[in-house]
């Protein structure tokens, strides 16, 4: 039964990666071909499209932006030319992943708003005023823009400030395709995330059910690592704020701590699972994954380090810990445990699918697929069958034990006089 689970699981899995695949296949991923600049305020009051369109002081954009210098002026403003080479009746942008956007201009138009400044009210950024006395999120923006067919040939502009911690700058390369196409890739990335955040937490309410009644601390240990995996699919659909239009930053917040937090809780699990020894190599990973996540998420939240380098700083210190997943799963396996192969398939998948995502955000090579989602979804479902198989054969074991004890002390006590 849970074999045949296992392969419905990897079918579906499958499918849907074809799927994604299929839908993306109709998509540019915009990550060449942008120039930036930085403003000040008097710079930014002054912006007007007709100038900047002459402007010669931008320089090439790499997406994503990583540098150890601080902005040295708190507003950018990229800009990229788009020369329209398709037939697509109705092209669109779509601006992926947490940004922090007044306008997206062209021409001397505004193609979408996301946070109004001041009294902002005209469409047209020669007439705008630009005194910055509150930033107000606009309620009726939507990250999939329409490029009207004056904008071909014309530079489409962005400008970025800072709002909080939120990366100033793309943190994914924009989609560009027709409308239907990008509306769908939207559709997906939306509900493959929501559904994958209220399947962990569901896993993790009925792991701390099943730890109230086993009183296992594998399992209160599952609970967290599921949990705050949930939470952290969640929050990159905005559903903490963002989703309700209030508050992008505790949004922000709740992503980059919880996104810190899960290898330690899976490192911890696995501690508490195969752990032995007081020279444990997986108790030392996870405890000097917790005193780094407070070092970098401490320099992060005081702004003295950019959050795009304490992800890219995540990502290279996160993969000696995924490859430790491996080699205890080959250890299991060589040690004859019972279903030790899923383990390895699972951890494998994981690493695997996190090492295609992290250089295609490193630029190592271009893709639009994301299939890390779906690595952490067959990991974790091994790491749940196995789970579950390892308590009930110690059960078995315990409760077998129990027995031989309980004859025991009977035969004794037939033997013995009263």
């Amino acid at each position: 039964m849970k074999k045949s689970f296992l392969i419905f699981a990897g079918l579906l899995a499958t499918i849907l990666l074809l799927k994604f695949f299929f839908d993306f296949s109709h998509l540019e991923e915009w990550r060449q071909g942008w120039e930036y600049r930085y403003l000040d305020d008097q710079e930014l009051s002054e912006f007007s499209t007709s100038l900047e369109d002459l402007s010669f002081e931008y320089s090439s954009y790499r997406i994503p932006n990583i540098s150890l210098e601080s902005p040295p002026k708190p507003f950018l403003v990229l800009r990229k030319k788009w020369i329209k080479r398709d037939n697509f009746q109705n092209p669109t942008l779509y601006l992926r992943g947490l940004v922090s956007t007044f306008d997206i201009v062209c021409n001397g138009h505004v193609l979408g708003t996301q946070f109004y400044r001041g009294s902002q009210a005209d469409s047209n950024l020669n007439t705008i005023p630009r005194e910055i006395e509150s930033y107000k999120y606009n309620t009726k923006f939507f990250p999939i823009l329409s490029l009207p067919e004056h904008c071909n040939g014309q530079y489409i502009y962005v400008i970025f400030f800072e709002l909080g911690n939120l990366p100033l700058g793309f943190t994914e390369p924009p989609l560009y395709g027709d409308a239907i196409t990008n509306y769908r890739s939207l559709s997906n990335r939306y509900q493959s995330f929501a559904s994958l955040g209220f399947f962990f937490l569901i896993l993790g309410f009925f792991s701390l059910y099943l730890f109230v009644r086993r009183k296992k601390k594998p399992l209160i240990a599952f609970t967290g690592f599921s949990i705050i995996s949930g939470i952290h699919f969640l929050s990159q659909v905005g559903f903490f704020g963002y989703y309700y239009f209030d508050n992008i930053t505790l949004n922000f917040y709740i992503f980059i701590i919880s996104l810190f937090l899960i290898p330690i809780t899976c490192l911890y699990f696995f501690d508490k699972l195969f752990g032995i020894g007081r020279w444990n190599i997986i108790r030392m990973l996870w405890q000097f994954h917790l005193v780094f996540s407070v070092i970098v998420l401490g320099l992060t939240l005081t702004e003295n380090i950019s959050v795009i380098n304490a992800i890219v700083m995540f990502f290279w210190i996160c993969f000696p810990a995924m490859v430790l997943q491996v080699i205890v799963s080959i250890r299991e396996y060589v040690l004859r445990k019972p279903k030790a192969w899923i383990l390895i398939v699972g951890s494998s998948l994981l690493l695997l699918f996190n090492g295609h995502d992290i250089l295609s955000s490193l630029s190592v090579f271009e893709t639009t697929i994301r299939v890390s989602p779906w690595g952490f979804f067959l990991f974790v479902l091994s790491l749940t069958i196995y789970g579950e198989n390892l308590f009930r054969e110690s059960e078995i074991k315990f409760n077998s034990l129990q027995k031989e004890i309980q004859t025991a002390a009977r035969i004794q006590n037939a033997i013995l006089p009263p």
